[in-house]
C-alpha cells in the first residue's frame, strides 16, 4: 500500500478519521527507518486531527506512540511528559485500560531515570489497575519492572519476589527469567 497516496484520498474526501490514522501508519514507516523526527512529525498531525474531531482514543495513541519514540530513543523526560499528558485524559474519560497503560509507562520512564521511589508508586498503581481489569500480560510486565527495580535498589529478596510472580503469570518470558537469574546470582553472592 502507498500511505502518501491513501493520505491524498481522504484529504480529498476530508474524512478526519482516516487522515489521523494515515498520519499514524505513516509515522511507523519514518519509525521503522529510524527517521524519528518525521516520526514525531507525522504523530503530531495524527494527535491534531484525532483533537479536532474530537477522538480521545486517536489522541491518546498518538501521545502514547510518541512517549514511546521518546523512551525508546533515550528521552526519558519526554516520554515521562507525553505519559503523563496521556494520564489526564485517560483518568478524565475513565478508561481504566488506558490508565494502567499510561500509569506502568510513567513507571518505566522514572524507572530508566534512576527515580526509583517515583517509580515503584506508578508501577505499583498500574498493577493493582490491571488487577482490576484482569491484564496478566501488563501484571506480568508491571512485576517484571518491580522486580527490575528492586534489583537496582539491592533489595533481592522483594526483586525475587516481584520476578516470582511475573515468572508464574507468563512463564515462556526469557526476559523475566534473565533478570531472575541475576537475582539469585545477586542473593548468592550476598549470602554466601
Amino acid at each position: 500500500l502507498n500511505y502518501h497516496k491513501a493520505l491524498e484520498i481522504f484529504i480529498i474526501l476530508d474524512n478526519k478519521q482516516e487522515i489521523g490514522h494515515m498520519y499514524d501508519l505513516i509515522g511507523h514507516i519514518y519509525e521503522d527507518q529510524k527517521d524519528y523526527s518525521t516520526t514525531h512529525e507525522y504523530w503530531n498531525k495524527s494527535k491534531e486531527i484525532y483533537q479536532e474531531i474530537e477522538n480521545q482514543d486517536g489522541i491518546s495513541t498518538a501521545i502514547t506512540h510518541s512517549g514511546l519514540l521518546c523512551m525508546n530513543t533515550g528521552d526519558y523526560l519526554g516520554a515521562l511528559n507525553n505519559f503523563k499528558e496521556c494520564l489526564v485524559l485517560e483518568e478524565k474519560r475513565d478508561n481504566h485500560v488506558g490508565t494502567q497503560y499510561a500509569l506502568q509507562n510513567i513507571g518505566k520512564s522514572l524507572l530508566d531515570m534512576g527515580e526509583l521511589n517515583k517509580a515503584n508508586k506508578y508501577l505499583l498503581k498500574a498493577i493493582e489497575y490491571s488487577k482490576t481489569i484482569e491484564d496478566k500480560s501488563n501484571m506480568h510486565d508491571g512485576y517484571e519492572c518491580l522486580g527490575v527495580l528492586q534489583l537496582k535498589n539491592k533489595d533481592y529478596k522483594l526483586a525475587k519476589k516481584y520476578l516470582e510472580i511475573s515468572n508464574d503469570l507468563v512463564s515462556d518470558c526469557y526476559i523475566t527469567k534473565l533478570f531472575l537469574y541475576l537475582t539469585y546470582k545477586a542473593i548468592g553472592k550476598k549470602y554466601n
